[in-house]
Formats: structure tokens, sequence, C-alpha cells
């Protein structure tokens, strides 16, 4: 399966990966009618 990171990649300029993140979360919540989620901090391994 090819994801949309991967077409994009390959037609030049694009995002960031860390942005592709905040792209996608928005995207969905804007989908789903949700408010974004408040900034949360990352786990720690």
């Amino acid at each position: 399966m090819v994801n949309a990171r991967v077409i994009i990649e390959l037609n030049g300029k694009h995002p960031k990966s860390n942005e592709w993140d905040k792209i996608a979360m928005r995207s969905i919540c804007v989908v789903l009618g949700i408010p974004e989620p408040k900034k949360v901090k990352g786990i720690k391994n």
C-alpha cells in the first residue's frame, strides 16, 4: 500500500515529516467534525 507521503515526495517540494503529522491530525479532525486535541507531550521510552 502506498501512502500519500510517498506519492507527494516523488513530486518535488513537500512538507517535512513532522509537518505531515500535523496535517494528518487536522484533516482527520475536520473529516470527523471534532476539535483538534490540545498539544500533548510525547511518551518517553
